[in-house]
């Protein structure tokens, strides 16, 4: 039954679909009349419906006399509050809130939400600082210094190869800065004084200096240092550890020394020997004189004459019963300088060194055996070249050492067992040497000799001094 009744319509059911019979079209729980702009089949705009849910976020149901709506998992968000700013943040008129992500200066919240809108908000993290302390409150976002970190794929951080150093301080200097992130570290000892170790900085360089050890009247903490030790007279283990071994020396060295400061010599040829050495002059043909140069006092100037013949010879009167090439450790010294060079008018031969006959003023005569520096300008360019001859054989060493005009301190040294011989100019090593072969082992002379071989030109040499030691081990 249906009706009006005090304005108010009653029926049992509704029927707005327009078909020709009505009939009832609410017949379940939830059902509602829902209005449509379009028309329905029937013409009308309403039709019968439900609440739905297309994403499935929300529950539908129905309690007598009600239709149940419930959010899935939960309550429906319709707010956030936040940490700092505007609270709380609430959609927009699209259901939309904008979440920001943003790094702030220091401070003391690592990592907080911050409403910076009505509808927008942020989750702020703090830049890492600097701090004298552990404090959990001003941790942060930090990057590092490529040049003295790395950080691996898992953000693991490492001191990197040049360090984390930034100054070095040693006793005196201040404090030293590293350069392109190195020290350099050296060690040196100083002359004694009354710092036994100390460091000294300049610049990136740091130095510890242990110094020297001195002689004493009394024990002195301050003026101990680093020492060697006299082999004739102690022994030292591999632990440091210093032993005496006695009072008698196991080595003895004679040193021979002759400047020539005094009489002019023997230019007669009467074969009287003078000075330390006891020099004899053996001249055929040639003058001999004494004068005195700048810086070299003392010099005796051999001049052979024209002839082709003409020699001059310097020989030490050492004779044979005097020390041998392996039996001592030999070092003969001549300081001499040549007043001509050799060419084709006037050419010569020049030897200094030691051999062992003073009858021929050239050591390479049949017989001779000797150990010596040779030069004439047509052999070998004009360069010095180093012989040793033992009657057995010859070995020759070619220098690149040119011949000249000045003043040169010609050196040879022989080693104790006589297996090598040493040649230097002016303490230089010759390319070449030393000479290992046809060195003699018969006591040698030490001589200075020119040779003319040509021309018709006079030429000289000079000599300052001479000089021989020999070493002995007993």
């Amino acid at each position: 039954m249906a009706g009006f009744q005090n304005d108010v319509v009653f029926a049992n059911n509704v029927d707005f679909s327009g078909q020709g019979i009505p009939a009832a079209t609410i017949s379940t729980n939830g059902q509602l009349l829902i209005g449509s702009t379009a028309l329905n089949a029937g013409g009308t705009h309403i039709n019968v419906g439900n609440l739905t849910s297309p994403d499935g976020s929300i529950a539908i149901g129905y309690a007598s006399p009600n239709i149940t709506l419930q959010a899935l998992g939960g309550h429906a968000v319709t707010s956030f509050a936040m940490q700092a700013g505007t609270s709380p943040i609430t959609p927009d008129g699209t259901g939309q809130v904008v979440f920001n992500g943003a790094t702030v200066a220091a401070g003391t919240h690592p990592v907080r939400t911050d409403g910076t809108a009505l509808h927008t908000m942020a989750l702020e993290v703090q830049i890492s600082q600097a701090i004298a302390a552990t404090d959990a409150t001003k941790i942060g976002l930090s990057n590092f210094d490529s040049a003295r970190f790395t950080v691996d794929a898992n953000g693991f951080v490492s001191a990197s190869g040049t360090g984390l150093g930034q100054t070095i301080t040693g006793d005196t200097g201040g404090a030293l800065a590293p350069t392109a992130g190195n020290w350099n570290i050296f060690g040196a000892y100083p002359a004694a004084g009354t710092n036994p170790v100390r460091t000294t900085g300049a610049g990136s360089t740091l130095t510890v200096n242990v110094q020297i050890s001195q002689a004493l009247a009394a024990s002195d903490a301050t003026k101990i240092g680093l020492s060697n030790f006299d082999s004739n007279f102690f022994t030292v283990d591999a632990n440091g550890f210093v032993s005496f071994i006695g009072n008698t020396p196991t080595t003895s060295t004679t040193t021979l020394f002759d400047d020539f400061i005094y009489r002019t010599p023997d230019l007669n040829n009467s074969g009287i020997p003078y000075g330390p050495f006891g020099l004899a002059v053996v001249a055929t043909g040639g003058t001999v004189s004494k004068s005195n140069v700048a810086n070299h006092p003392g010099v005796i100037t051999w001049t052979v004459s024209s002839n082709t013949a003409g020699c001059s010879i310097m020989s030490s009167g050492i004779e044979n019963q005097g020390p041998s090439v392996g039996v001592a450790a030999l070092t003969f010294e001549i300081m001499a300088r040549l007043n001509t060079l050799s060419s084709a008018n006037p050419r010569y031969l020049m030897s200094i060194g030691c051999w062992d006959t003073t009858s021929s003023p050239d050591p390479l005569g049949s017989g001779n055996f000797g150990i010596y520096f040779h030069y004439t300008d047509n052999v070998n360019t004009g360069q010095w070249q180093m012989i040793c001859t033992d009657g057995t054989g010859t070995a020759t060493a070619s220098s690149t050492t040119a011949a000249d005009t000045n003043w040169h301190r010609f050196k040879i040294t022989i080693n104790a067992a006589g297996t090598a011989a040493h040649f230097y100019i002016d303490d230089v090593e010759l390319a070449n040497s030393p000479i290992t072969t046809h060195i003699p082992t018969t006591p040698q002379l030490l001589q200075i000799a020119m040779k003319s071989t040509s021309g018709s030109n006079s030429k000289s040499f000079d000599v300052d001094y001479f000089y021989a030691k020999f070493e002995f081990t007993r």
